[in-house]
């Protein structure tokens, strides 16, 4: 990585405000990128002499009484916990002199998958499901301790290449929640930030999102990875969000109709409606895309009872996973 000029670093001054509270510990080396909620600004810490990355986050009506941000510290320690290596360390997590939250993670040096996907518009099934089992992994991992991303989008991937080799990381763990909320806070106004592009229909009708909500979104970025374009797209973000809720998942299907590859398999399995219908878990996901991944066939959907669930413990099937019915269905590899 070059050294940042002279003015890059007096722009990652301004991005921080200036200050103390940050600048105590961090010195802000560059601007790498910002938005309408926030920017990130590349710093290295005073004393251990590490690279970090540090999202400022722009929240309405925030501060250090706040019920929002108390609520949020919480759940960034709970993130704080999360040591897996598809998922970025967060190290602090606090609010600056100005009231603004803040958080300090792992400088992650490689390309969103948002801007590959750009630039390659598509992938391969092999490699879609290579970098999409790592994502799942991670989720799993979080899911393990209870903590949902809520924000699964490609964006929020960064993938690092050593070679011929790609890692996905998961960045945002711990502050997708409170950005979510302050979009919606916004919104009832009439303003929509963000964007619903991956959605799970239950964010899309405000309801309470736990684990499936992250495996809808995963699939709708599958989706994206394989066909090159969101599953939906309308011309207001509301519509968009409403398709979540009502429309069929766009993908080809045979005469019986099921979904013809094993990726677009995975992709509809991951995209049902109800959250009971998804995946049981994100590790069973990523046995599927790993499955994918070495070209081996996908078995037939299995009804499991409660007394197969405890025979695939080993399979990481976590048993606070329940649904509303005695039994659940999974693919198993």
């Amino acid at each position: 990585m070059k050294d940042p000029t002279d003015q890059e670093i007096s722009t990652a001054r301004l991005a921080v405000n200036d200050d103390e509270k940050i600048r105590e510990s961090y010195e802000p080396l560059r601007v790498l990128g910002q938005g309408g909620m926030g920017r990130v600004i590349l710093a290295r810490h005073r004393f251990l002499g590490h690279l970090v990355a540090i999202k400022k986050l722009i929240i309405p009506e925030t501060g250090p009484d706040s019920r929002s941000c108390s609520r949020f510290l919480n759940e960034a320690k709970a993130a704080k916990r999360l040591k897996h290596p598809n998922v970025v360390q967060l190290h602090e997590f606090g609010i600056d002199t100005q009231g603004s939250p803040y958080a300090v993670m792992d400088y992650i040096e490689g390309e969103p998958l948002s801007s590959l996907l750009q630039r390659e518009e598509t992938l391969s099934a092999v490699r879609a499901a290579a970098l999409c089992k790592q994502v799942a992994e991670g989720l799993a991992h979080a899911h393990e301790q209870g903590v949902v991303h809520r924000d699964i989008k490609p964006s929020n991937i960064i993938v690092q290449r050593a070679g011929a080799e790609e890692r996905a990381v998961i960045v945002d763990f711990g502050i997708a929640k409170l950005i979510t909320a302050a979009e919606q806070e916004l919104s009832k106004t009439g303003e929509i930030l963000g964007s619903p592009l991956y959605f799970s229909p239950e964010q899309a009708l405000g309801q309470q999102t736990g684990p499936g909500s992250d495996i809808y979104s995963l699939g709708c970025m599958i989706f994206e990875c394989i066909h090159g374009t969101p599953p939906f797209v309308s011309d207001s973000a509301v519509q968009t969000a409403m398709m979540h809720v009502n429309a069929k998942t766009p993908i080809a299907t045979d005469a019986s109709g099921k979904a013809k590859t094993p990726i677009d398999q995975v992709i509809e399995r991951c995209m049902q409606k109800a959250p009971e219908d998804r995946y049981a878990n994100a590790a069973i996901l990523a046995s599927d895309l790993n499955a994918i991944q070495l070209g081996k066939t996908l078995t037939d959907t299995l009804l499991y009872t409660s007394k197969t669930r405890q025979e695939f413990n080993d399979r990481r099937i976590p048993d606070n996973f329940q649904t509303k019915d005695s039994s659940t269905r999974i693919a198993l590899v």
